[in-house]
């Protein structure tokens, strides 16, 4: 799969630090995952996107459109790998710091009541911005 090529050279460009074009990249595979209807696929591309956008230090939309990825991935039967996980947790864990336990349930809540349609919307508009930077 085209997508899912997209998806791993997202990943080896974010841990060689060179997030935009892991942004390019993530956001060819979300499009095309969304395209092809391939759940888990969009659920991968939800994750990066909320790793970008902690990043950015956004901790509100890294905690929503993580709380959507796992809502799906946890839909379609699949967990992350160990590493994945904890880079998640580090993620959540740094989220929860900077917003506070009520600020962090609160884009938590969000993230599960907006549907996968707006959750893939707002994943786009962070690999776009991050994309251009």
């Amino acid at each position: 799969y085209v997508a899912s090529a997209h998806g791993n050279l997202a990943e080896v460009a974010m841990r060689l630090g060179d997030v935009p074009a892991a942004a390019g990249h993530q956001r060819s595979c979300l499009e095309l995952a969304v395209a092809l209807g391939s759940p888990a696929l969009v659920a991968f591309s939800l994750i990066v996107a909320a790793r970008i956008a902690g990043w950015r230090d956004d901790w509100t939309t890294a905690v929503a459109l993580h709380a959507k990825a796992e809502e799906q991935l946890e839909e379609i039967g699949l967990v992350l790998y160990e590493d994945d996980r904890k880079e998640i947790e580090a993620l959540l864990d740094r989220a929860r710091e900077q917003l506070g336990d009520e600020d962090f349930r609160a884009a938590r809540s969000q993230g599960l009541e907006v549907t996968l349609s707006d959750a893939v919307q707002l994943a786009d508009q962070v690999l776009a911005t991050a994309e251009g930077a």
